[in-house]
């Protein structure tokens, strides 16, 4: 049991976190009814070998496994039965890991894309690899800062946004930002060598904008809320857990229906992006593989 005590207010929070479980399970399954066909058709068909088809599991089940779990919590709380603190750092360790784990499989499914797009560049590579870097750091940071906090009710929130949390999510803001910017930074060699013609190129740029808008304004109202000292950032646990999974499997599956497309449409279509090496003059085809 925590020394800090419930209010008025601690009681509202609570209900409002309950609705906010809740729509964001239902909006992860929904998304999952509405892509089982492509799902059976395209995902259940790749090889066990291919890392696609084990990080859509993780995105897709993973999260649905979650946000049960986290349904089963948030009742717990619901109960306004005192919560042992231990428990409540053992939540908050939870949350990080999750958040933590399913960022850097959405992150890894772009950059693998924009790495290709960049001919295998290996400043490109070490470069990308250093965001994740920072972006751990930053999440191992504010973990130090939240989890130890005694600032805990007996429902296990805080009676004072952490600050900490706001680390990681402005890592994970400047991420997606770079890497949006590396893929507009290709535009002009998109047109130079014909690549706005080519399906998966363009999907690959739709797909992240999307998903920097979406997580970028899922962020941002997370930092405002902590900023201003409102309980209500907890919620955006919720809808990051949902977030990630829809803009990982979407990724993962809207690559994969390019073979299917191409064959009923009569514009030739092509996965093969021509790349040439500007400092040789001199150009070479990179396969991109849907998967990766």
């Amino acid at each position: 049991m925590s020394d800090v005590g419930l209010t008025l207010d601690d009681f509202w929070v609570s209900r409002i976190t309950s609705y906010n479980a809740c729509a964001s399970l239902i909006m992860v399954f929904w998304d999952w009814l509405i892509t089982l066909g492509d799902e059976i058709n395209m995902v259940w068909k790749i090889p066990h070998a291919r890392v696609a088809k084990w990080v859509y599991i993780f995105l897709r089940y993973g999260a649905i496994g979650f946000q049960i779990f986290n349904m089963i919590f948030v009742l717990r709380m619901e109960t306004y039965a005192p919560i042992h603190n231990t428990h409540c750092k053992l939540w908050l360790s939870y949350q990080g890991v999750v958040c933590q784990t399913m960022s850097t499989l959405v992150e890894g499914l772009l950059m693998m894309r924009v790495y290709l797009l960049w001919n295998r560049n290996r400043k490109i590579a070490l470069a990308l690899f250093g965001l994740v870097a920072l972006e751990m750091c930053a999440m191992v940071s504010g973990a130090k800062m939240v989890i130890p906090d005694q600032r805990m009710n007996d429902l296990c929130m805080f009676s004072k946004p952490p600050i900490g949390a706001i680390f990681f999510m402005i890592a994970f803001i400047v991420t997606q930002t770079v890497v949006i910017i590396l893929l507009l930074a290709r535009r002009s060699a998109a047109y130079r060598f014909g690549w706005n013609r080519v399906p998966l190129y363009m999907i690959v740029v739709r797909d992240a904008k999307i998903m920097f808008l979406v997580i970028f304004s899922l962020f941002l109202t997370g930092i405002v809320y902590m900023l201003v000292g409102s309980g209500h950032g907890g919620t955006i646990f919720y809808w990051t857990v949902s977030m990630l999974s829809i803009c990982g499997c979407r990724t993962i599956l809207n690559s994969h229906k390019l073979p299917s497309s191409s064959r009923t449409s009569s514009v030739c279509l092509t996965t093969d992006i021509w790349i040439e090496n500007e400092s040789e003059h001199s150009s070479h085809t990179s396969q991109m593989e849907p998967d990766q």
